[in-house]
This record gives C-alpha cells, structure tokens and sequence, in this order.
C-alpha cells in the first residue's frame, strides 16, 4: 500500500484518466472495475496511514467496517451492473451507503491526524477524485514523509 501513498498527485490523476482511453479497445465493464479497485486502494492506503498515525501501539487498526467497505465498494458496483432492475437497485443504494462510509472514516482519521484542509473539502476531493486529487494527495504525501521520519 506504500506505493499508493507515495505516488504523486498527477500520477494517481493520470491512474484515473489513461484507462479511459482504453474502453474502445477492452470495454467500459474491466475499465470501470479498474479504477474503482484503484479508488478503493487509494482509501485503503490512506485510512491505513491515518489509522496508524493515530494508534502507534496498534498497528494497523482499520474499523472492520472501513475494511468492509473497500471489499464491498467494487463488488456491489459489479453486481449493480450485472443483475436484474430490482437488485441493481439495491445494490446501487448499497453502493452510495458504502462509498459514504468510506468518505466519512477517511475524512475523520485525516482531520484527526492533523490535516491542514477543511473536513468539507477533503470529502468533496473524495467524491470528485479527478480534482479532489490535486490537493489530498500532496497532503497525503506531506503526511507519509512524517511518518518515515
């Protein structure tokens, strides 16, 4: 996971925005897969961060909900898409429920780390990440280099 945090933000943006260029050659269903997995790491590896900046003894104290909730994001996307109206209708619901979870952990364990944007904005960056990722990710950066040092 160390790799997602140490990436750049026009890295992590060029991540999200190349394999868009792709769907004509492979689908939009493997490229939509991708960069859900992709987002879903890039949370993973944050909230892993802030977590355990937090809790030093502990390491790695991600809720067992916030773990869930990164397994379930690109699976419900999957059978959103796949599956008759009624269930891709849960499944939908259940998606935003799980995307909210994951923006309202993340968001809280990198205000409590000492992040120096709003709470407001770094979930807007969360739930925008093509421009949410210009400035969470050089906070992201600033905060690893703290914790290797």
């Amino acid at each position: 996971m160390d790799l997602v945090l140490k990436l750049e933000h026009w890295h992590l943006f060029l991540t999200f925005i190349i394999p868009g260029y792709l769907i004509d050659n492979l689908g939009i269903f493997p490229i939509l897969v991708f960069e859900l997995i992709v987002y879903s790491l890039w949370f993973y590896s944050i909230s892993r961060l802030c977590y355990i900046k937090i809790d030093g003894k502990n390491h790695e104290r991600v809720p067992i909900t916030l773990i869930t909730s990164f397994i379930l994001l690109p699976l419900l996307w999957i059978v959103s898409y796949l599956s008759i109206p009624v269930i891709s209708a849960i499944s939908s619901v259940l998606w935003i429920v799980t995307l909210f979870i994951i923006i309202l952990f993340t968001t809280k364990a990198l205000k409590e780390v000492g992040a120096d944007v709003k709470p407001a904005w770094i979930a807007i960056g969360f739930l925008l990440p093509f421009i949410g990722v210009w400035y969470i990710q050089p906070m992201i950066n600033r905060l690893y280099q703290k914790q290797i040092i």
